[in-house]
């Protein structure tokens, strides 16, 4: 048979459910050094098109893009990212590489959050990676990243996740809420959003010279990303993907998955004190 309830999760995609890796190819990245070269440091926000990028980049051969989904699938990576924050954000200093390339180190591109929140301390890391900014309109980002990423602490189904699944789930927990906070600054307020959100692309740009960043928006398609990157135009559109509906339905579908798993744990202690409960009652009967 398949994986079992006990040991495996699920994501849904835009196809429907797939399985996402068994708990038991969980993996800690701890101590792990960098197996190939980091190329593509994609730097934009969330929701700015990042999702469609890492396809893009994934469609060009570059293996892995590293992606807020990567932390999904191996929930242990959280545990590191919250080491690189206190380092960075609360004790003011550039995350050294060699933390990393325990995350990313099988990894040649990196996109989305929270790779993104470390632009200094990534391009410090590797100057060689060509740096991508995913461009959108300031406004139209917080109305979409309101509705999905900001949204997520309230989602109950997740919410009740995070509170049982103390192997999976719980791990993103502190990892999130640091996230938006540091996306958005204090109160999560849609000016204070905003003004965070332009800072930082005033930011990396001046962080990298201009043959080495591209500002995309994904309009542009692969006419613009492929020659930056080097590499031919493939067949085929520029990949479309993540919109607010279809994130929203993966965020539930990863808790509720995950509250299968944690039912399955909790199956077989449950199942095993009933039987003993039984086997009890019928011996002194």
């Amino acid at each position: 048979g398949g994986p079992s309830l006990h040991d495996s999760t699920m994501s849904l995609s835009e196809e429907g459910f797939s399985m996402i890796p068994p708990r038991s190819e969980w993996r800690s990245r701890r101590g792990m050094t960098r197996t190939v070269p980091m190329k593509v440091l994609v730097l934009g926000y969330p929701r700015t098109g990042t999702s469609s990028m890492r396809k893009a980049l994934q469609i060009l051969g570059y293996d892995e893009v590293y992606h807020m989904e990567s932390v999904l699938a191996n929930p242990h990576d959280a545990d590191l990212w919250k080491e690189a924050y206190h380092t960075k954000y609360d004790k003011g200093e550039l995350v050294p590489r060699e933390k990393f390339d325990e995350i990313l180190g099988h990894c040649e591109a990196a996109t989305d959050a929270p790779p993104m929140m470390y632009a200094e301390d990534l391009v410090a890391a590797y100057p060689d990676a060509k740096v991508i900014l995913t461009l959108r309109d300031p406004a139209k980002w917080w109305k979409s990243f309101r509705a999905t990423v900001a949204s997520v602490p309230q989602n109950r189904t997740f919410a009740l996740a995070m509170l049982l699944d103390y192997s999976g789930v719980r791990h993103l927990g502190g990892m999130s809420k640091q996230m938006i906070m540091q996306l958005c600054g204090p109160g999560v307020t849609p000016e204070g959003a905003q003004a965070r959100f332009v800072a930082h692309y005033d930011h990396v740009r001046t962080l990298v010279p201009k043959d080495r960043l591209l500002e995309f928006d994904v309009k542009d398609g692969w006419e613009s990303l492929c020659p930056f990157l080097g590499v031919p135009i493939p067949d085929g559109a520029y990949p479309h993907s993540n919109d607010s509906a279809v994130f929203n339905q993966r965020v539930t579908a990863t808790a509720r998955a995950a509250l299968w798993r944690v039912a399955g744990d909790l199956a077989v202690p449950v199942l095993g004190l009933l039987a003993l409960g039984l086997a009890t009652y019928y011996s002194a009967t």
